[in-house]
């Protein structure tokens, strides 16, 4: 999180109608997750699922090769971490057919605060606009997408005018 701290905010210049259609996830959604083995360690409050992880919320499907969950001591769910070769994230929102698609090495998703955080070679596509760079984060409610510069490789970003129908 602390490289989120020298991210450019990157505001998405939208029609109108594509910024009504993202709606906050709720948090009291169910989440289920299949996979080839799974652990929970009671201790620590944290559940660890490996092998063609599929976890779906709602109408949000997120695939990896490894996924742990964590709660915290009231048994909140904290934080949800993917790793996969990529893992990938399909949001579906309400009256849009094109999904969010998200990829990246590690994907982090924190549902009270409504973030995904993608992290190692991370995309992040919805209808042509397309993001790109060695970390994204995604701020759910609020459509923001925020992208940092490391090392020497910086974020791009292709976004492509929408013609209004009339």
């Amino acid at each position: 999180m602390l490289h989120l701290k020298r991210s450019l905010i990157l505001l998405l210049i939208l029609s109108p109608q594509v910024l009504a259609i993202t709606p906050r996830l709720d948090r009291d959604t169910p989440i289920q997750i299949q996979s080839d083995k799974a652990s929970f360690e009671q201790l620590n409050q944290q559940a660890t699922h490996e092998g063609n992880v599929i976890m779906t919320q709602g109408a949000h499907v997120l695939h990896a090769d490894k996924l742990t969950v964590k709660k915290d001591a009231k048994g909140e769910l904290t934080v949800i971490k993917a790793f996969g070769g990529p893992a990938t994230f399909t949001g579906n929102f309400a009256d849009d057919p094109q999904p969010v698609y998200a990829t990246a090495k590690i994907i982090y998703y924190y549902p009270d605060k409504q973030l995904i955080v993608l992290e190692g070679m991370a995309t992040l596509d919805h209808h042509q606009d397309k993001f790109k760079g060695p970390m994204l984060s995604y701020q759910i409610d609020k459509q923001i997408v925020s992208a940092s510069k490391q090392s020497n490789e910086r974020p791009t970003i292709t976004i492509h005018p929408r013609v209004s129908k009339k």
